[in-house]
């Protein structure tokens, strides 16, 4: 406790200095609200100036926000309203902060620490059918299912992979050029919670809780026919015929342990390293992927190198102490059968030179419940982006959830050390700028 006081005192006599390891700090998921015109506002730009203000004199280099897809096109296709966001850039530039914004193409909802309710303008999409989709039929709408990236959706004949790509270039347009130097980043949303995953565990409705494995989400009519094409290209037709196992069990199955999912079990036959099983995830990991890499050329088409872009990926950090890595297999993470998911993952985003964004760096090995061992799993991540790419331009860390000791900030430092930058979660109104001020001096030694 002595230590923290002490950096406190020390980030209060420097308090401008900009650490090793930068940090940013993510804003509240409502700090941009609809106008009710149509149009985007900040829900209190007094309050936002003086929180910046704090933030700059508490050593932070900026703030990380979304850009909701669901508030800036809400009106109808290529009608945008980036108004909200000129004004925000106006006020980190007034108070010397940068913005690592998110190109939030998912739904604000539904996912842990969901305060709001934003959905993706799907009002005036011209089809309903492109959502994944469960073995039991259940629907996700968070976010298009990549498997429908190339199907057009709107009145204008443009696919889901077209907009992406015109709302890119429209937020340069309208908010990047207009303020050089401000945005710093642009995260390219690339699933549920904007993290390049699928929405194996679901909040909505009571569908999943922690430690269930989850499901696969590749039943909707384009990955069923998808998987058909893949099938017949690799001489398994048979194996085309349904796009999912039939025993990977529900939501909440815990491999071993309650429900049934024998998918996950080393039973030794029509499981996860069966034949099958390995053609399945094969398929299922790569279809993420090349989703992946769709986004980062459309993102470079936009902004061409230097410019900083990125892509966050999950740190699934349950069941990754197990032979199966069930709940990562779920998620479009194939780190079982001798494969590495994130060292594909990284040299994916190496092609476009991508900056891979994780989360869990204040996560330690201590609780094993579920078979976790998150910091395991930061530290595979860490390892093969600082063989594939580097991690001082390539690697970008968050916590995944709210952070409030000692322990956790020593276990982040440790893991950001020569780290490209860290964006913490999050500031509200109760932000507590003492121990915030605590993180920033300690990663200036990371």
């Amino acid at each position: 406790m002595f230590g923290q006081l002490l950096l406190m005192v020390l980030a209060v006599v420097l308090p401008s200095t900009t650490g090793v390891v930068p940090v940013n700090v993510m804003l509240a998921l409502d700090t941009v609200v609809s106008d009710g015109k149509g149009g985007t506002a900040l829900k209190n730009s007094v309050t936002l100036n003086s929180q910046f203000q704090k933030l700059k004199a508490n050593g932070a280099t900026g703030v990380m926000s979304d850009c909701w897809w669901g508030l800036v096109e809400s009106a109808g296709p290529r009608q945008y309203s980036f108004k909200a966001y000129q004004d925000m850039a106006q006020l980190a530039k007034n108070n010397g902060l940068t913005i690592q914004m998110v190109m939030s193409f998912h739904q604000c909802g539904g996912n842990v620490g969901d305060a709001c309710d934003i959905p993706i303008p799907k009002k005036w999409f011209t089809r309903n059918d492109v959502w994944y989709t469960t073995k039991s039929g259940l629907t996700d709408s968070e976010y298009i299912s990549l498997w429908a990236d190339n199907t057009p959706l709107d009145k204008l004949g443009r696919t889901p992979l077209d907009m992406y790509r015109e709302f890119l270039q429209a937020f340069k347009t309208n908010v990047v050029d207009n303020y050089p130097g401000t945005i710093s980043e642009v995260q390219i949303g690339a699933g549920p919670a904007g993290e390049l995953r699928y929405p194996s565990y679901q909040l909505q409705d009571n569908r999943w809780s922690y430690c269930g494995v989850g499901e696969f989400t590749s039943y909707d009519a384009f990955a069923a026919k998808d998987i058909q094409n893949y099938a017949n290209t690799t001489n398994n037709a048979l194996w085309g015929t349904s796009p999912g196992p039939s025993n990977a069990g529900n939501f909440n199955c815990q491999p071993g342990v309650s429900g049934s999912c024998p998918f996950f079990e080393d039973n030794g036959f029509d499981n996860y390293a069966s034949n099958y099983g390995k053609f399945f995830l094969n398929w299922y990991s790569t279809s993420l992927l090349n989703h992946g890499r769709a986004l980062s050329k459309i993102g470079r088409t936009v902004f061409a190198s230097p410019f900083t872009l990125s892509l966050k990926v999950s740190g699934v950090h349950w069941w990754y102490n197990s032979n199966h890595h069930g709940a990562e297999l779920t998620a479009g993470y194939y780190n079982t059968n001798n494969n590495n998911a994130y060292a594909q993952i990284a040299t994916m985003l190496k092609e476009n030179d991508i900056r891979f964004c994780f989360t869990c760096m204040e996560m330690t090995d201590a609780n094993d419940q579920c078979r976790s061992k998150a910091s395991s799993l930061v530290n595979q991540a860490l390892d093969a982006v600082a063989q594939i790419s580097g991690l001082k331009n390539s690697f970008a860390g968050e916590n995944a959830l709210p952070m409030s000791n000692d322990a956790q900030v020593a276990t982040v430092v440790s893991h950001m050390k020569g780290a490209a930058t860290f964006t913490f979660l999050r500031l509200t109104d109760s932000f507590d700028w003492g121990y915030f001020a605590w993180i920033v001096t300690s990663l200036k030694q990371a």
